[in-house]
């Protein structure tokens, strides 16, 4: 009985106590002290290698817009003055062709709506309204600013009804061109049911205005 009692209690010793001699095999939970999670812990050297060394994020790209770009040497190949420019076509859709008829380029907007801009050859000092397409209509002389200069114009207005459209008629030339030098005219009509005859009507409009704007030399 003697030694059946102590089998028992060996066997319970061994039981109760882990095999690592007491120590505990697993780490005590983190304390949270005042209801806070604990801070993580900082990255490892080798962590912070590997996030140094890798790339930046690319930027997003800017939209592009189409851009019309007529050189001076395609000019001069089709019988006109060889100046060179582009302009900006903004985002309506604008169509067209060049060359054509002793023009640099004639823009239109898609059907439904009336959007025009014409370019056309003319010289430093000309009277407009003895180049503008304008059909034997009234022009109404102005004054305009334009890339930073004040220039010559004209505007009228053409059709009725529906086909009705303010019209603009602007010579531009390069910066210090002299009287007589190669120049460019340029005509902008809209759709307008005003009874305003004024070049205020295109250049403030809000896709024309920028495309004339946007008129460069090079």
């Amino acid at each position: 009985m003697v030694r059946l009692a102590c089998l028992l209690v060996a066997a319970s010793l061994l039981t109760a106590c882990p095999a690592d001699g007491g120590k505990a095999n697993t780490k005590p939970p983190a304390r949270v002290e005042d209801g806070k999670e604990p801070e993580p812990k900082p990255p490892t050297k080798a962590e912070a290698k590997a996030e140094a060394k890798a790339p930046p994020p690319e930027p997003a790209l800017e939209p592009t817009r189409p851009r019309f770009r007529s050189t001076a040497e395609e000019a001069k190949a089709a019988g006109l003055p060889p100046l060179g420019f582009s302009l900006d076509l903004g985002d309506v859709g604008m169509s067209g062709s060049r060359f054509g008829d002793g023009d640099y380029a004639t823009f239109s907007s898609p059907p439904g709506g009336t959007m025009m801009l014409i370019v056309s050859p003319a010289t430093v000092g000309a009277d407009p309204a003895s180049l503008v397409h304008r059909e034997g209509a009234e022009v109404t002389p102005q004054e305009v600013e334009l890339l930073g200069a004040e220039r010559r114009a004209v505007a009228w207005i053409s059709g009725e009804g529906r086909a009705r459209a303010s019209w603009c008629g602007i010579i531009v030339a390069p910066e210090g061109a002299a009287e007589g030098a190669p120049a460019l005219l340029l005509e902008l009509g809209v759709d307008h049911q005003g009874p305003e005859i004024t070049c205020a009507t295109t250049l403030e409009d809000d896709d024309l205005g920028p495309m004339a704007k946007s008129l460069r030399f090079e």
